[in-house]
């Protein structure tokens, strides 16, 4: 089978999906039996940022990998990156329009439009189509404020139910995300929604490499964040946590690792209120983001209540990968929650309870927990159970 992958971020570019298309690719390649190209741009997921430029047509181990026109940031980043989508969605169709390829892939970045398109192309030249969807758009951009009501979601909405349904697979994270699209309108049903979990990018070796310990307490609760430091991480709570922690004179730190839009509110808000146990780090690399959460006792997973059904937080495959137990901080229980205490691999707690439940945190069943994080990585989101589930998927077409 001739495969195309597309997105608009492949490896070595920074954005998880970047790797994760890579390993999907190199699996699907391995056998030798299917002939897999990827189309991507070049490097400018942080534009600016100084990336190295690869070579248009390169070969990457069994991997083609043909990359589209990427402009720098000298027209601004904002509309870099709306012209960086356009070449990108240009260059996809034009591949699939002549490029003879028995199935197409795409992911939702850039969202609807560039899917929208590129399922005409594959309709027209008779290609499967995979529309892989890492969240739900326009849903989740209604919910989270930036796209409001009006013609332009009503035309989005059209766009992107016709792709659904138009679509060989539709390959969802969730059961609520699989939910959301059956329960549209337009929905028809074709058997057609498939969930397949992400699996962790974390780096085997990261226990091999040293890390300084970044919590001041030895004996502390020691809570992690580590990801976009963003809106909808709703990270006010983690402040609210620590300032809680604080009132009851618990024992208990916070980690925050990454960059994000709200980290220097974070960072003024900590200092105003005299947070002194929770602590800011910028980006790390992988290996060492595995070696912190060795050190931890919980990883948060923190989201707008409006855009969980919308979403699945992939940070959870790399916390239960390290054995570190998630702490799920939503005002609802979800899919996440229901999946993490069911297994006894963590903890929710609805951030409007704080002062009755926290002393729970400091009641911890370390090896209990960390023992069943293991189980459930292994179980259902592991490299080893997922890739075989993308094998089979192309298999049945």
């Amino acid at each position: 089978m001739n495969i195309l992958l597309c997105h608009l971020y492949f490896w070595p570019d920074t954005a998880p999906y970047a790797s994760i298309l890579r390993i999907i690719g190199d699996q699907l390649s391995a056998s030798g039996e299917n002939k897999v190209d990827v189309l991507s741009c070049q490097p400018s997921y942080k534009i600016g940022a100084g990336e190295s430029r690869r070579p248009r047509i390169e070969q990457l181990q069994n991997l083609r990998v043909f990359r589209a026109p990427t402009l720098t940031n000298k027209f601004g980043k904002k509309l870099s990156r709306v012209l960086n989508a356009a070449s990108f969605t240009a260059a996809t169709c034009v591949r699939v329009l002549f490029g003879r390829y028995d199935a197409v892939s795409i992911s939702t970045m850039p969202p609807v439009i560039p899917a929208f398109l590129l399922c005409i192309a594959a309709r027209i030249t008779k290609t499967k189509f995979v529309y892989h969807c890492m969240d739900i758009y326009p849903e989740i951009a209604m919910a989270s404020g930036i796209l409001k009501s009006g013609r332009i979601k009503v035309v989005l909405e059209w766009v992107d139910a016709w792709t659904v349904n138009n679509s060989t697979y539709v390959v969802v994270l969730s059961e609520s995300m699989k939910r959301v699209l059956k329960n549209r309108p337009s929905f028809k049903e074709k058997d057609q929604i498939k969930i397949i979990q992400n699996f962790d990018l974390s780096e085997e070796n990261s226990s091999e490499r040293y890390v300084p310990d970044y919590y001041r307490s030895q004996t502390a609760t020691r809570i992690l964040f580590a990801g976009n430091v963003g809106r909808f991480q709703k990270l006010d709570r983690l402040l609210d946590l620590s300032k809680e922690a604080k009132r009851q004179h618990l024992e208990l730190e916070i980690l925050v690792v990454g960059e994000g839009v709200v980290k220097q509110h974070l960072e003024d808000r900590a200092r105003q209120e005299e947070l002194g146990n929770i602590t800011f780090l910028p980006h790390q690399p992988i290996a060492v983001i595995g070696r912190i959460m060795e050190q931890s006792h919980y990883g948060v997973i923190s989201l707008s209540d409006e855009i969980l059904p919308y979403a699945f937080p992939s940070k959870l495959a790399s916390y239960l990968k390290h054995g570190l137990p998630a702490l799920i901080l939503t005002e609802e229980k979800n899919d996440i929650s229901l999946i993490v205490e069911s297994s006894g691999a963590g903890k929710w707690i609805a951030p409007s309870s704080l002062s009755t439940t926290l002393v729970e945190l400091t009641c911890l069943e370390e090896a209990q927990m960390r023992s069943a994080a293991n189980s459930l990585h292994e179980e259902h989101f592991s490299q080893r159970r997922i890739l075989p589930q993308w094998v089979q998927l192309y298999e049945s077409m």
